[in-house]
C-alpha cells in the first residue's frame, strides 16, 4: 500500500519519498532548510530515497540575471547535501543550477551516506533554457537495494529514445523531477498523463515524478503535484496539494520482473535495435 504523509508503509520494498516542496529562486539557504526539514520527515516515514523537484537548491532561473545570482558549483552543492544524507541515512536526489568553468548546466545529484551515486546534467533542454544552459550528453543512474534507478529531468520525458536506452542499460525506475510552472495540479496531471504512462508501460519500469509547490518569489508559480506510475503504466500513488507534503511510495523489483517477463507485456525484449539505428540516420 502507498501512503502520503509520514506513516511508514510496510518495509518490504524500497521506500521512496517525493518531496512536494516549495523552492525560492536565488535563496539557497531557504531551499536548503526545506531540504533539511523534509529529511526529518522522510526519516519518520522510513524513506530510503528522497527525491526533490528540479533545481530545488537554487530555484529555477530562466533569465540571465537570475541565473548569475543563483548558481552553485558542484562541490558546493555536495557539501550542502552530504551532511544531511549522512545524518539521516538517506539517498538524496536534488538539483541545482550548476556553474562549471564558464558553462551552466541543469544538474541533478544523487548522493547517499557514503558519497556520490550519480550526477546528471539535463540532456534535453526546454525552450526557456536553451539560451542559458549547456545540454548534457551523458545518462546517469545508480543501483540501490537491488534496483536500478535512472535520472531524467522534466523536458527529457518527451523523448522515448532516452528511456528505451536507459531500460536497455537495466533501469527499473525512472526518477523525473520537474520544474514546470503554470496551471493547476489537475492541469499538470492531465499533461503528464499524455506521455508518462507510455514511458512506464513500454519499458516495464516505474516512473516517479514531482513538481515544485507554489510561488518561487520571483514571478513563477508551480502547481504542486507528485505521481507514481507503476511498470504497468497505471498510477499507484498521487499527491496534489497547496501545502508542503511527502508522497511515500513502496517500490518492488518483483513488479518490474513480472511485467518484463510476461509474454504480452515484455515489449522491450521484442525490440529490433538492428533496424532502429538505420532509421535514425536521417
Amino acid at each position: 500500500m502507498d501512503h502520503s504523509g509520514i506513516s511508514p508503509p510496510d518495509k518490504d520494498g524500497i521506500i521512496t519519498g517525493l518531496a512536494l516542496a516549495p523552492q525560492f529562486l536565488g535563496d539557497v539557504q531557504a531551499n536548503l532548510a526545506t531540504l533539511s526539514s523534509f529529511c526529518e520527515r522522510a526519516d519518520a516515514a522510513g524513506v530510503d530515497i528522497l527525491v526533490f523537484p528540479e533545481m530545488h537548491l537554487t530555484g529555477y532561473p530562466t533569465r540571465k540575471e537570475d541565473l548569475e545570482r543563483s548558481v552553485l558549483g558542484l562541490e558546493e552543492a555536495i557539501s550542502m547535501m552530504a551532511p544531511l544524507a549522512s545524518r539521516w541515512n538517506l539517498v538524496l536526489v536534488a538539483g541545482f543550477a550548476e556553474k562549471s568553468e564558464n558553462r551552466f548546466f541543469v544538474t541533478q545529484l544523487a548522493l547517499g551516506p557514503d558519497g556520490i551515486l550519480a550526477i546528471y546534467r539535463k540532456i534535453h533542454l526546454g525552450p526557456p533554457e536553451r539560451s542559458l544552459y549547456t545540454a548534457g550528453d551523458q545518462t546517469a543512474s545508480f543501483r540501490f537495494m537491488g534496483m536500478h534507478f535512472a535520472i531524467a529531468l522534466c523536458y527529457d520525458a518527451h523523448f522515448p529514445e532516452l528511456f528505451s536506452h536507459l531500460a536497455s542499460q537495466g533501469a527499473d525506475v525512472f526518477l523525473i523531477p520537474h520544474a514546470s510552472p503554470r496551471g493547476t495540479p489537475q492541469d499538470k496531471k492531465s499533461s503528464w498523463l499524455r506521455h508518462l504512462p507510455a514511458r512506464a508501460f513500454d519499458t516495464g519500469s516505474y516512473v516517479l515524478v514531482v513538481n515544485p509547490l507554489g510561488s518561487d518569489g520571483a514571478g513563477k508559480s508551480f502547481p504542486g503535484l507528485a505521481l507514481g506510475l507503476g511498470p504497468d503504466g497505471r498510477i499507484f500513488g498521487e499527491l496534489g496539494t497547496e501545502n508542503p507534503d511527502l508522497l511515500v511510495l513502496n517500490l518492488h523489483a518483483e513488479r518490474v520482473k513480472a511485467l518484463r517477463s510476461h509474454p504480452m507485456t515484455a515489449f522491450h525484449r521484442a525490440r529490433r535495435p538492428e533496424l532502429y539505428g538505420k532509421w535514425m540516420q536521417v
